[in-house]
């Protein structure tokens, strides 16, 4: 008995020492959150289920398979991570834009309602619009006999009997009541106009001015609670049109203030609203408070040095980027959130002059690959740590009801990473080209191509173009995508093809069972997700997808060698060479890398293909190699490299292409006596693709 008491006494007390070690726990961990958290999701793309009907339904099926969003469960997507926001006690939410994919009001005011439960919670919430949102043309998926019996406008129909109508979208002024408590309400700045500011600007290289009404922007100021930050909110999404242009600004790009007219989609960051966020930094400043920054456009490059000089970074970043950068250097801005661009980057501005650094935080696509969240702690310490998190998967009860396939919500419910980047990218780019080239079987695409190569001048051969057609579609398009990388019973694959050329691929168990466009699935979503050191690595050339992807590129010369494709060329148009890809060149390329044009009379049996594509601009036909190699010189020096001077690619001086030398890439001229015309495939893709191109993206 006595011994039963002791036992009994010592598990009193053991549960009440836990219990109290427990209690003092819990007041710790709340006495000591000193770390202001920022929670951060961005371009959401919400497409009400209301206005998806059913995601079967090819009316959607064909809007959904223009990007690679899964809109269907966009809806659960965000309920999802707003429980992970509240589950993680963040102090704040910054959306920076592209809340719903078409701008429709529905839409809209699921977004809301989902701000409203974290509110609910305690956590203020600011949010913006992006390029998705505003004076769109939104949509609605259902039947043609329900829209009928509603009485409603048919936009489009499909052969399923479905269809598109229109549906609400939202104004400027209609937003900012949807989103009136996150981050317009009380508002410690606010950019709106009472009446336009009519602008006249001429644009660079015309005479005619152009003019138009600039209107007000929805860019906000807030400070957040509890902190010492001061958010400042910058939309400078074009969401107006003119009726004469189409578009609404003249908008400016580069250092010389290249002016481009520019509509919707693109960003519009105008004089006048750089001097309101000069005047809102200011004041922060004179406040005492620290200034962050939200903007939907990137303002520091995000896809590299080289792609925004290719893009002069239209699309890529917001116009006047390195104005602002200076800007928010000089007001010592250290943070700015954006999004737009869909990957999960990050990249830095250094002021020498102003000794501080801007650090352009971008958060991917919430619906898209891999579905990514941010957390910023900023500690009492000084010290900021950012942590990134992925939704694994979505709740039961926050799925559609018109989501019937089990499989599916199995897949979503369990192993949503998986799902996201394939099959569900991969089904819907391969559903996506499929209505881009195959167009039901019409083929349209290599039609227009055969009646720019004259492949049937005298328009006697459609049964045979036909037949063409089908043939480069299912035999070797297809064939080449869903060819193994490795190689795999009964099938040819990129590994067995190098073999044939005493190549070995390297071993790589991530793509061990992919094919190659699931490969190129699996580097997209390495791209998105920017995690390279836990997720295999960068992307290197010599890395397992370097290598795998510049013998898939030979791969392609070897398919088209064993193919049929030159003989039923030959058949419609006897000019065009029976056998034009010799082994000789094969070898050349598997293992030197090398593309020599003049193997075996290679660019001649080419010629006789493209000749009436590239005969305006230089004739090869009848041509020795010697004259061949002369003209393409004089092409390359007279019109070439001027067109790659003029984009500011080449350097006359150093006779360099992104300071890569220009010889190193192609040779045209003479060696030992012989001509020569080669494409050092791989010296093109190292030092020009991987490290110049590749350099802020890939590594």
């Amino acid at each position: 008995m006595k011994k039963t008491k002791v036992i009994i006494s010592f598990l009193l007390v053991f549960l009440i020492v836990c219990a109290a070690i427990s209690c003092v726990g819990c007041d710790k961990k709340k006495d000591n959150k000193n770390d202001y958290v920022i929670g951060i999701i961005s371009d959401p793309q919400i497409v009400a289920a209301s206005d998806v009907g059913d995601d079967d339904y090819e009316s959607f099926l064909d809007f959904n398979a223009v990007g690679q969003k899964m809109l269907f469960i966009s809806e659960a997507i965000l309920k999802t991570a707003v429980d992970k926001l509240i589950e993680q006690e963040v102090d704040a939410v910054l959306i920076p834009g592209d809340l719903t994919e078409n701008g429709s009001k529905a839409g809209h005011e699921m977004v809301a309602s989902q701000c409203a439960r974290l509110e609910a919670a305690g956590i203020s919430v600011y949010a913006m619009c992006g390029n998705h949102d505003i004076n769109k043309t939104p949509k609605k998926y259902m039947t043609v006999e329900q829209a009928n019996a509603q009485g409603l406008t048919i936009y489009e129909t499909f052969s399923d009997g479905s269809c598109s109508v229109r549906v609400p979208g939202v104004s400027p002024e209609e937003f900012m009541t949807i989103y009136h408590n996150y981050g317009y309400d009380n508002a410690v700045a606010l950019d709106r106009l009472d009446e336009p500011v009519h602008v006249t600007i001429t644009k660079k290289g015309e005479i005619t001015e152009y003019e138009y009404d600039e209107v007000g922007t929805m860019s906000y100021v807030q400070d957040l609670p509890g902190s010492n930050f001061r958010l400042i909110s910058i939309d400078a999404a074009n969401y107006y049109e003119d009726e004469n242009e189409k578009t609404y600004y003249m908008t400016y790009y580069g250092e010389d203030h290249k002016t481009e007219i520019k509509g919707t989609g693109y960003p519009v960051m105008t004089d006048r609203l750089f001097k309101w966020t000069e005047t809102q930094l200011n004041a922060a400043k004179e406040a005492g408070k620290k200034p962050i920054v939200m903007s939907h456009f990137p303002i520091n490059n995000q896809m590299g040095d080289v792609v925004g000089l290719l893009t002069d970074g239209i699309d890529n970043r917001m116009n006047m980027a390195r104005e602002l950068l200076s800007l928010f250097a000089e007001y010592n801005v250290e943070y700015v959130f954006t999004g737009h661009l869909h990957t999960q980057h990050e990249t830095s501005y250094t002021s020498t002059f102003f000794e501080t650094t801007v650090n352009d935080v971008e958060t991917g696509c919430l619906s898209n690959y891999p579905l990514p969240m941010r957390y910023l702690s900023f500690g009492n310490d000084g010290k900021v740590s950012i942590r990134n998190d992925y939704l694994s998967s979505v709740k039961e009860e926050y799925l559609p009801s018109y989501l019937n396939d089990q499989t599916i919500r199995t897949a979503i419910t369990t192993d949503l990473q998986k799902y996201a980047l394939d099959p569900f990218i991969y089904n819907n780019l391969m559903t996506n080209f499929e209505n881009r080239i195959n167009d039901g079987g019409q083929y349209h695409l290599f039609y227009k191509l055969f009646d720019m190569l004259e492949v049937d001048a005298d328009g006697t051969h459609q049964e045979q173009l036909d037949d063409l057609a089908s043939y480069i579609y299912n035999d070797l398009y297809k064939a080449f995508m869903e060819m193994p990388v490795y190689k795999t019973a009964g099938k040819n694959s990129v590994e067995a093809i190098c073999e044939k050329y005493g190549v070995s691929l390297p071993a790589s168990e991530r793509y061990r069972d992919k094919g190659v466009f699931q490969f190129f699935i699996q580097v997209l979503g390495k791209f998105y997700k920017y995690d390279y050191e836990n997720d295999g690595g960068p992307i290197t050339y010599d890395s397992a997808e370097g290598q795998i992807l510049r013998y898939s590129i030979c791969s392609i010369f070897d398919i088209l060698a064993q193919s049929e494709l030159f003989t039923k060329l030959h058949a419609i148009n006897p000019n065009i060479v029976e056998s034009a890809i010799s082994g000789n060149f094969l070898n050349k390329l598997f293992n030197d890398g090398v593309i020599d044009l003049l193997c075996d009379n290679l660019i001649f049996n080419i010629a006789t293909v493209l000749n009436p594509l590239i005969e305006d601009y230089i004739d090869l036909s009848g041509l020795s190699p010697e004259t061949l190699v002369s003209t393409v010189k004089t092409f390359i020096d007279t019109i070439g490299l001027g067109l790659l001077e003029n984009k500011g690619l080449y350097d006359k001086e150093t006779k360099t292409i992104l300071g890569v030398p220009f010889d190193s890439l192609l040779t045209v001229g003479s060696k030992d006596g012989a001509p020569v015309m080669q494409i050092h495939l791989f010296t093109l893709l190292k030092d020009l693709v991987f490290d110049k191109v590749g350099e802020g993206i890939l590594n």
